[in-house]
């Protein structure tokens, strides 16, 4: 459920069109991702790989794990509203 939730919503509107400014996990728009062939517009790889992480029935970041021959290559990205709250720190 989460994951479909993610692929919906999180991918096509809230990762790629809310964020503005300068963060270093800016997306391009979904058009771009999508000519590009980027693993996010991949739905196989979508669904084996990447993952909402959600609080409260919230969005709070989301993630991705993925193999590439004998290295794991992690990533997470925070909702920007949840950055530099201190959160980290509890």
């Amino acid at each position: 459920m989460f994951l479909q939730f993610y692929q919906r919503i999180i991918l096509k509107k809230s990762v790629v069109g809310d964020m503005k400014g300068i963060f270093i996990y800016n997306f391009s728009d979904w058009n771009t991702v999508v000519e590009n062939q980027w693993d996010l517009s991949i739905e196989e790889k979508r669904e084996s790989e990447f993952m909402a992480i959600i609080s409260n029935n919230e969005l709070v970041a989301y993630g991705s794990i993925s193999l590439k021959g004998d290295i794991a290559y992690i990533g997470i990205g925070l909702k920007p509203s949840f950055c530099g709250k201190g959160y980290g720190e509890m």
